[in-house]
């Protein structure tokens, strides 16, 4: 599981629970490694949970090397990260090597959007996380793409 905290007592879980079509046998790069992915959002007091198909299997190394590159203050490739299916987006605001922070933001959009925020059409969390917690995070992201790995 990948978990994301923050101060204002807000969190994002994510977790694979299998591919899409787990006994899929055709040659569709795409449809062999869609995965179901729990996500839970907690905000405050409300809680919400779904699974849908927005991430491909690679696409948890793509994560984990882009809060690497962040926990090394590596120069970006690119501010925003997101994926084929948009339902989860992460953009950097800052990173400062002296204070040893990363604030970025995750938008949450499509069916990843908590019952309780229906009404918007993206929803933004704001996290601030040492490069030792973006290396914990990077780990985690491995972890996860180990349990379903990509499908060739």
């Amino acid at each position: 599981m990948v978990s994301f905290s923050n101060n204002q007592n807000q969190s994002i879980l994510l977790e694979t629970s299998n591919y899409q079509f787990p006994n899929f046998d055709g040659e569709d790069a795409f449809d062999k490694n869609w995965l179901q992915i729990n996500i839970e959002v907690i905000d405050n007091q409300k809680n919400w949970k779904n699974t849908d198909p927005f991430l491909l299997s690679y696409e948890w190394l793509t994560i984990a090397q882009w809060f690497s590159d962040r926990a090394n203050f590596k120069q970006l490739k690119w501010e925003g990260l997101g994926f084929i299916e948009p339902n989860i987006t992460f953009h950097l605001k800052e990173s400062n090597r002296i204070n040893n922070t990363i604030n970025f933001d995750i938008e949450l959009s499509l069916e990843c959007i908590p019952s309780f925020y229906k009404e918007d059409d993206i929803v933004k969390y704001n996290f601030s996380f040492t490069s030792e917690q973006c290396k914990e995070i990077a780990k985690m992201c491995k972890k996860e793409y180990e349990k379903f790995p990509e499908r060739k």
